[in-house]
């Protein structure tokens, strides 16, 4: 992996970071329609990763408490993912 993708992964890992932290502090505050603005948002950030992982979702959320705890864990698994990826790399830049 060069610096370039290096320094992209680990941005994309801390966004990853930051936006479910975002969430957690919007449900914390029950501040609902900036969580709902900003759940929008990732939603269109992230528009074919959310498509992919909700149909894999047997019940949609049906409130937006229960859309931010499903991008909540939407994120966690992507962060795992991007986690996986960038140690993939990193590793196959080392052989």
């Amino acid at each position: 992996m060069d610096e370039i993708e290096e320094v992209k992964s680990g941005k994309e890992i801390e966004d990853i970071i930051f936006e479910k932290k975002r969430i957690q502090q919007l449900m914390n505050s029950s501040k609902w329609n900036q969580l709902d603005i900003y759940l929008k948002k990732l939603n269109i950030k992230y528009g074919a990763e959310t498509f992919i992982y909700n149909c894999s979702n047997p019940i949609m959320p049906q409130s937006i408490p229960e859309n931010a705890q499903n991008c909540i864990k939407f994120l966690e698994s992507l962060l795992e993912e991007k986690t996986l990826d960038a140690a993939s790399k990193s590793k196959d830049s080392y052989r």
